[in-house]
């Protein structure tokens, strides 16, 4: 079988590069980001840009949070805005978001299992992954900087749905909720390519930069 589908392959050759890079939804689709976290209109365009001037194919990973928490909009609903002022919700705030992140943990390796199965059919059909663009800051996305859930959640928990602002949320609930780490999704690819035995480089897109609108830059190794 082996040998007449390279046969085909070689029959049939046509101009592709054969070459792909794995990069994170909302890279690609910022629309699919929590509400007031999109800086463009639609995708990073210099990571776009740079992948096609190269030649290289982009496989767009699926959103984890989006596919773990219901849909872009359902999000909101997770949001425990308010509710660190009620003294119940104080005294069950780290067991409730723990529980959150098990579960969210628990979903997001299945995504991972899928994702990997993909890496290692395209490399089976002659293919080179070049890599996987995560976010840096990101819960599940990221790749040296992660949010940290526990405080992002103590921070909004404080806040009334009147007092929310892009700006405050952005500074105060995201960027300074960020340390160092792998978000949960990228831990459980790297897990999941280690187990099979697989090597991807990881590259990371500076969600700090967008936050405080500075040029993005990213500098693939694409040979």
């Amino acid at each position: 079988m082996g040998d007449k589908l390279d046969q085909l392959s070689q029959r049939l050759a046509d101009e592709r590069s054969r070459r792909v890079m794995f990069v994170a939804h909302c890279v690609l689709n910022e629309n699919a980001r929590y509400q007031g976290g999109a800086f463009t209109p639609g995708c990073i365009e210099a990571i776009v840009q740079q992948l096609v001037r190269h030649g290289v194919g982009i496989v767009q990973m699926k959103c984890p949070e989006q596919l773990a928490w219901g849909g872009v909009r359902r999000v909101l609903m997770w949001l425990p805005m308010g509710w660190g002022r009620n003294r119940l919700y104080r005294l069950i705030q780290r067991p409730f978001v723990s529980s959150f992140i098990l579960y969210t943990r628990w979903a997001w390796r299945r995504i991972a299992r899928q994702t990997v199965r993909e890496i290692a059919d395209w490399r089976r059909s002659g293919h080179e992954v070049l890599g996987i663009i995560g976010v840096r800051g990101s819960p599940s996305c990221g790749v040296h900087d992660t949010l940290d859930l526990h405080k992002g959640a103590a921070f909004i928990g404080l806040l009334t749905p009147d007092e929310v602002e892009r700006e405050r949320l952005n500074r105060d609930g995201i960027r300074a909720a960020m340390v160092p780490g792998r978000g949960y999704y990228i831990a459980a690819l790297q897990a999941e390519l280690d187990r099979r035995g697989l090597e991807v480089p990881f590259y990371e897109h500076d969600l700090v930069a967008e936050l405080e609108r500075r040029p993005t830059t990213l500098e693939l190794d694409l040979g």
